[in-house]
């Protein structure tokens, strides 16, 4: 898989995920997602993932660590799930806008 759209792909589910959990807007930065969301035992492979990245090999395709993959896919589908009920419209509207850039993200793999 390509990495940086993997990782792009990953960033939005977190974001949802959040946004789902806390109904607010998510953190900015990568790693309090990661912390929050990410299994211990798929840090270190998402690391070495970041790492690839930051020296250049985002456009490379690279082995994603099954597991990772299957817990962003995962995560995902619980996202389809979600209850909008209880959110407010601007929060629709935030949750729309990252399901969308999740969608073309995952399927353009």
């Amino acid at each position: 898989s390509n990495a940086k759209y993997f990782l792009y792909g990953l960033r939005a589910v977190l974001c949802a995920q959040f946004i789902s959990d806390q109904k607010q807007v998510p953190p900015v930065l990568f790693d309090t997602l990661v912390k929050r969301y990410i299994p211990e035992s798929e840090v270190f492979a998402l690391n070495r993932l970041l790492e690839y990245k930051s020296l250049g090999g985002e456009k490379d395709q690279l082995e994603i660590s099954p597991v990772l993959w299957d817990f962003s896919i995962a995560m995902f589908e619980r996202l389809q799930t979600v209850s909008f009920e209880r959110f407010r419209h601007s929060d629709l509207e935030c949750y729309d806008d990252l399901m969308r850039k999740i969608v073309s993200i995952f399927s353009s793999n």
